[in-house]
């Protein structure tokens, strides 16, 4: 009989765990859904769906104990609205518990980088929440490419060459202001196909030196785009000829 190349007798594959397959099981979602080639939910969205997702969202809020609401009860209202609301709902594929886990989580993180309700509750703009990180701002570490298009959709391809980082010439919390503001403000910002499928972060490493290293700061990146933001999937570049290019690099990543 036909084995394994590990020694075993062969059998049918074992059907993938949710966390490998899905991020919500159709059944469980107030809406209509299907999956593309890669086996990813993606939700065929109107108007119903969106209105039944802010309602659902509405009832969760309802549900959560105060300590976890307080950071998102405090923004202003123009900040917190429906359209603040679907963003979270696109990217958890219309689960109202998850996209009101992540907006949450998305009001505490932002509460924490930009230091206080000062600057977290302003409009995330050059000359609102980000006025003042300019030296940040200027290092340009991070670029937003382009919206590719992909066999099911357009996702967002963001170019990030940690070898322009220089500890010391701004704080970690401003540089994840600068980080939020480009996949916020100018990927996400009317994109609602990237909001639904994510962005691919592809990270040049070729240039990085041992004074560019900033693990914390690394970590605290990763926390606020796939904590709060956006679903990302991220490579590795060894070598980069030209930043024109790297937009057809992202393919073996898709999800």
């Amino acid at each position: 009989s036909r084995r394994h190349r590990n020694g075993g007798p062969c059998s049918p594959p074992s059907s993938p765990s949710k966390d490998e397959n899905e991020t919500a099981p159709v059944r469980d979602l107030p809406v209509r859904g299907h999956r593309h080639e890669h086996a990813q939910i993606h939700i065929d969205e109107n108007d119903a769906t969106i209105a039944a997702g802010l309602s659902s969202i509405k009832s969760e809020l309802s549900r959560r104990p105060k300590e976890d609401r307080d950071a998102f009860d405090g923004a202003p209202p123009d900040l917190t609205g429906d359209r603040h609301r679907i963003m979270f709902l696109r990217c958890e594929k219309y689960d109202a518990a998850r996209a009101t886990n992540r907006m949450l989580r998305y009001w505490r993180r932002r509460l924490q980088y930009f230091e206080g309700v000062g600057r977290a509750y302003l409009p995330l703009t050059l000359d609102g929440a980000l006025a003042g990180d300019d030296a940040a701002l200027d290092v340009g570490f991070l670029t937003f490419l382009s919206e590719t298009t992909t066999a099911d959709g357009r996702r967002g391809v963001l170019y990030c060459d940690p070898g322009k980082l220089t500890p010391g010439r701004y704080s970690r919390e401003s540089m994840v202001r600068c980080l939020w503001y480009i996949v916020e403000s100018i990927v996400l910002a009317d994109r609602p196909e990237v909001q639904r499928r994510g962005v691919v972060l592809l990270v040049h490493v070729g240039n990085v030196g041992f004074t560019n290293v900033d693990l914390p700061l690394f970590r605290m990146h990763m926390s606020a785009i796939t904590g709060c933001l956006v679903r990302c999937f991220v490579a590795f570049l060894q070598f980069v000829a030209s930043k024109n290019t790297l937009c057809h690099k992202y393919n073996s990543f898709r999800n």
